[in-house]
Order: structure tokens, then C-alpha cells, then sequence
């Protein structure tokens, strides 16, 4: 409804085998809800977090332009225990 483009791409670390925070948080998420524990839901939950994280800083009212903004401004950006950069160049948050 709001003209954003999300494109998706796995480079997150295995739920399973990583002590990450987030991973933590997945997981005890998973396990109580009886959802299997893989890596395309983690990546879900990872986006979904950090989209709703930006939402939560953004001052209201929220626009698309806020929301990119979020994003371009991130630089070394420390999520629950993953890094975030925006590439300028792709347009990519890594």
C-alpha cells in the first residue's frame, strides 16, 4: 500500500548452531509455538524484526520516506548480535 519493495537474501547464520541473541529469541519463539526451526523462517524473523524495530524509532507520523531514511542512516548498525550497513551504491541493507 505503500510502494516499498522488499527483496530478500539469506546471509544469516544457521539458527542451530549460531549463540547469537537473535537466534536465542528465534528459537525460544519457534520452540513455543511449535514452528520448525530453520534458516528461511529465521531469515523472516530477522527481517520482521529489524522492520519493526525502524518502525518503533521512527517519530509519527510514519512515512515511506522515514522508513528509507531509517535504513540509509544505518552504519555499523548492531542488531541483537548482527551487524547492518546500507550500501549506498546497491541500495542494500548487509
Amino acid at each position: 500500500d505503500k510502494g516499498l519493495d522488499v527483496n530478500l537474501v539469506s546471509l544469516s547464520p544457521n539458527p542451530l548452531s549460531t549463540d547469537i541473541q537473535i537466534a536465542q529469541q528465534f528459537k525460544e519463539l519457534a520452540e513455543k509455538n511449535n514452528v520448525t526451526i530453520n534458516s528461511i523462517y529465521f531469515d523472516g524473523y530477522i527481517y520482521m524484526s529489524l522492520f519493526v524495530h525502524v518502525l518503533k524509532e521512527i517519530e509519527k507520523p510514519i512515512t515511506k520516506e522515514k522508513i528509507i531514511t531509517a535504513f540509509e542512516q544505518m552504519k555499523n548498525f548492531d542488531f541483537e548480535g548482527l551487524q547492518f550497513n546500507f550500501n549506498p551504491k546497491t541500495r542494500e541493507i548487509i
